[in-house]
């Protein structure tokens, strides 16, 4: 209730920025849905939203813009859409009603199958050639698609490649230990 409080008090005058700390810090999930729907709605109305967290795929679900602090330092700035972390480096397909002599014929396709439960698999695919052709294929033997993902690096991945890079394992923050 307290964190409630604190967003409603930050939200009274009708700003148009706001500077939330974990404003999702300490809250169940249904209090989580509602600041992320308050945050978007802020958004789409005009208003400045900036906040830290620690619980990155809030960050990568709600942001634009996003910038990574480590040791108190800017390690990385910029657009979500324009970062390396979210470029699809393959995809995810998961099917339904296989036969394991099918998965079988598709293996040169595919980087890896994995069989789920009774017909069903997730397969691994690369990035080109485009996954039509195969999901064709597939559905041509009585498979059909349950899913189709592309694969990619989280803002999680993206923030522990950058903060764990050699140059910044070494910065001092000039605090006494």
């Amino acid at each position: 209730m307290l964190q409630r409080v604190g967003i409603a008090q930050a939200l009274v005058n009708d700003p148009e920025l706001v500077i939330f700390d974990e404003p999702m810090s300490g809250l169940d999930p249904l209090g989580r849905r509602e600041v992320r729907s308050l945050i978007l709605g802020l958004r789409d109305r005009g208003c400045t939203v900036f906040f830290s967290s620690h619980v990155l795929s809030d960050a990568e679900a709600l942001c634009d813009q996003v910038a990574i602090l480590a040791k108190g330092r800017l390690v990385a700035t910029g657009h979500l859409t324009d970062m390396v972390a979210f470029r699809a480096r393959g995809w995810e397909m998961v099917i339904a009603g296989a036969s394991d002599s099918l998965v079988t014929r598709l293996q040169p396709r595919v980087r890896r199958a994995i069989r789920i439960s009774g017909g069903r698999y997730t397969l691994e695919l690369p990035l080109d050639p485009p996954p039509e052709q195969l999901l064709a294929d597939i559905t041509a033997a009585g498979a059909h698609l349950v899913s189709l993902n592309p694969i990619r690096d989280t803002l999680e991945d993206f923030f522990v490649q950058h903060v764990t890079s050699p140059d910044l394992m070494q910065v001092d923050r000039g605090l006494a230990s």
